[in-house]
């Protein structure tokens, strides 16, 4: 059942990054694994066996949406799980985000998930930046939304928390037609109730299923091999 989250071990624990933290965090990203190929900065695309636990790809220079000062890298992904991002209106339209402490990591995460990643320690942030993600904005209407609302495929670059919130950086690699989610809801894990679904509030969860395999069984393919 979906409800409003009363309390969240997870905001309770989450530590503040001070001023010079972040200020040193902005300043020095720390790239995920960057490698680049071929001549005149050519990189090349590539995944094998993406339905396996683990994978590399290798992401073209120039195909992200948001996070454009983002290095290109060559990413590890662990496809066992990944993060889903509900957002307001407009939150993705720079490099970062803000979530609030207790609309992240709730119940409809996994509890072994919730435990390993509280406090969004050096650990846990590791294991976040490993799945893939969608990044999308609340449903336009209870339980639907229109035909022209995109969500995301992408990943998470990194996550720091701050005296708002916690601090989402991120990059939005491919389109998905939001309401292919909320036609498929099983087969992403995401929950329903009568009046409403997970599309339907703002929250952070981690879904135990292989992203990119569903969204291939409904025809969406998100990456190129």
């Amino acid at each position: 059942m979906l409800q409003e989250e009363k309390g969240n071990k997870m905001s309770d624990e989450l530590q503040t990054t001070s001023k010079q933290q972040l200020q040193q965090t902005l300043s020095h990203p720390v790239p995920t694994e960057f490698n680049q190929y071929g001549d005149n900065s050519t990189q090349v695309g590539n995944v094998e066996h993406y339905h396996d636990t683990k994978a590399m790809i290798v992401m073209p220079g120039g195909s992200q949406r948001y996070g454009a000062d983002a290095i290109d890298t060559a990413i590890q992904f662990d496809y066992s799980c990944y993060n889903l991002f509900v957002s307001d209106s407009g939150c993705y339209n720079g490099a970062s985000f803000i979530v609030q402490k207790n609309k992240a990591m709730t119940e409809t995460t996994p509890i072994d998930l919730r435990q390993k990643c509280a406090g969004l320690l050096p650990d846990g942030v590791a294991t976040i930046k490993k799945f893939p993600a969608i990044f999308t904005e609340k449903n336009h209407h209870q339980k639907y939304t229109d035909t022209d609302h995109k969500a995301y495929f992408g990943y998470v670059l990194d996550a720091i928390v701050i005296e708002c919130g916690i601090m989402v950086s991120f990059v939005s690699l491919s389109p998905v037609p939001q309401q292919l989610l909320n036609d498929n809801l099983s087969a992403f894990r995401l929950e329903s109730a009568w009046a409403v679904n997970e599309l339907d509030h703002i929250h952070w969860d981690i879904k135990r299923i292989n992203l990119v395999e569903a969204l291939n069984k409904v025809e969406c393919r998100v990456l190129s091999f």
